[in-house]
């Protein structure tokens, strides 16, 4: 239904009607001094043909002080706008009362209505053709009458009276009121769109929302806030399409489109995005597939998706990990390597220490028992010396035997020299004993064949034998118990390097699976 009377539809917005309303306030200022304009012609200019001066002065007087009465406390109001209009039509009865009626002066009413559109409302016109046909019609009456006003003849036809020519004037008013009722119509509506529009644009750049929408005003399928509501359901989409991607992203989902049928730059602002999250979501994949085969041990996985900006700073950074991590591990599988080789020659070198020590712990052993054996002897030999009559009898046998373990003390002391020396460091004690102990075998020997000549010689020399080898005997049993300290160092050593082979052996145990892994993850790893 078309609205005519903007000002009082409940369509309007309050905004609106506020807008339309300072424009009322405006365009009352504007006819205030058309008035005060047309008061000041009817003194004058049209007074000067029949000398009506006086009378144009007091009614256009009277006509403008309604009209001031009427801005000063109605302004914006309907009264005013009504008695604006009806005011122009009386400054039209006055000018033509001047000229008496004549043709030209009626045109003025048709001038002054032609002002009133600046009204955006309706009512002014309505008010002023309403005026003028009472006018008209009273007018023609009191002509016919031969009415006087202000010494003057009523006069509003100079060519003669009649209804019908009351009529044809009144239904030239009608048609002109007709055409600027449309004309003021229609500027109304296009008046109170505009300002609804622009409304509601400072609406939209004062909170950034595009959710408000205006009410119709014209039903017409082509009026502009139709267009304009349009318009902002199409951006509401749109950015409430964007804001679901933005949530998609959030949420790690990248494959959330913008789907819209719009054109234009709406529809590159969609592609835009869309190609912006598409390239995105390559990227993340690219990245992904980078970091799942580095998951699984290959490095030769790299993002390719061209880039610039920070997202080829992100792929460069990525990428050179990937190369950093791979010559790590490179590097890590060649120590790894050589670790392995270094514990196995290590482990081989410990064993064969080992097997000195238990070697020279051995031949320490032996060495002791002789030692031992050598120490019975001479203290059986001090008896028998002691005895001379009964060890006389087998002096020949003892000196043999003494002459033996001479010899085999002296093999033994050789052998321990041997290997004492073959144990460096740790053998130079256990060599000075062996070297004494091939000492006291030489003398044992000397002192056998001393014993055989004193025994042929004197029994008187047994004496002096037997405190000779008692002398021996302290040095003998001194030597068996270094022999001993020896043999119990050796086998304390031997039992830490048993624990440093053990340890060793498990060294190289979880080096060969570390080597047995290798190949895997060297396959893994491009040249």
């Amino acid at each position: 239904m078309r609205i005519f009377f903007h000002a009082f539809s409940s369509h309007i917005s309050e905004s609106v009607k506020q807008a339309l309303q300072e424009d009322f306030i405006k365009a009352d200022r504007l006819f205030l001094i058309l008035t005060v304009v047309q008061w000041l012609l009817v003194s004058t200019a049209t007074a000067l043909p029949t000398g009506t001066y006086l009378f144009g002065f007091i009614a256009g007087g009277i006509v403008t002080l309604l009209v001031g009465l009427a801005y000063l406390f109605f302004r914006g109001t309907v009264v005013c706008r009504m008695v604006v209009g009806a005011s122009l039509m009386l400054f039209s009865a006055i000018m033509i009362q001047q000229g008496l009626g004549r043709i030209e002066m009626h045109f003025h009413v048709f001038v002054s209505m032609s002002f009133l559109p600046r009204y955006r409302d309706p009512i002014p016109v309505l008010t002023a053709a309403t005026v003028i046909a009472l006018h008209h019609l009273i007018g023609n009456y009191c002509q016919q009458a031969g009415w006087t006003v202000a010494g003057m003849p009523v006069s509003i036809f100079d060519y003669g009276t009649g209804f019908d020519i009351f009529l044809l004037h009144a239904v030239f008013v009608v048609v002109q009121a007709g055409v600027l009722t449309s004309i003021i119509v229609d500027n109304t509506k296009n008046f109170c769109e505009s300002s609804a529009i622009v409304q509601s644009m400072l609406e939209v750049s004062q909170t950034n929302s595009f959710k408000g929408r205006i009410e119709l005003i014209d039903p017409n399928p082509d009026s502009p806030i139709r267009h304009y509501n349009t318009l902002m359901d199409t951006i509401s989409e749109l950015f409430g399409q964007v804001q679901k991607m933005v949530f998609a992203l959030q949420k790690g989902d990248l494959s959330k489109r913008i789907e819209t049928e719009d054109q234009g730059d709406i529809r590159e602002v969609q592609d835009s995005l869309n190609s912006s999250m598409q390239y995105m979501q390559e990227l993340v994949n690219d990245i992904n597939s980078t970091m799942q085969d580095l998951k699984q041990g290959k490095f030769s996985g790299r993002v390719e998706v061209l880039s610039a900006g920070e997202f080829s700073t992100m792929s460069h950074g990525v990428n050179q990990t990937v190369e950093t991590l791979r010559h790590l591990v490179g590097q890590m599988i060649e120590t790894t390597q050589n670790q392995a080789k270094t514990v196995e020659e290590v482990s081989v070198a410990v064993t064969q220490v080992s097997q000195r020590v238990e070697d020279n712990a051995k031949y320490t052993e032996e060495a002791v028992n002789m030692m031992n054996q050598a120490l019975e002897s001479t203290q059986m030999n001090v008896q028998r010396i002691q005895k001379p009559h009964t060890a006389m009898n087998s002096i020949h046998d003892n000196v043999a035997q003494v002459q033996e373990i001479a010899k085999q003390t002296t093999l033994l002391a050789f052998n321990a020299s041997v290997e004492s020396a073959r144990a460096g460091v740790h053998g130079k004690g256990f060599g000075v004993v062996a070297q004494e102990v091939n000492n006291l075998a030489t003398q044992s020997k000397l002192t056998a064949q001393d014993i055989q000549q004193i025994a042929k010689k004197c029994l008187a020399t047994a004496e002096e034998a037997t405190a000779e080898l008692q002398n021996y005997v302290p040095e003998i049993t001194k030597t068996t118990a270094m022999g001993r300290e020896i043999q119990l160092f050796s086998n304390e050593q031997n039992s830490a390097l048993k624990s440093i082979r053990l340890e060793m052996d498990q060294l190289s145990e979880r080096a060969q699976r570390g080597i047995q892994s290798l190949p895997s993850l060297n396959a893994c790893v491009p040249n």
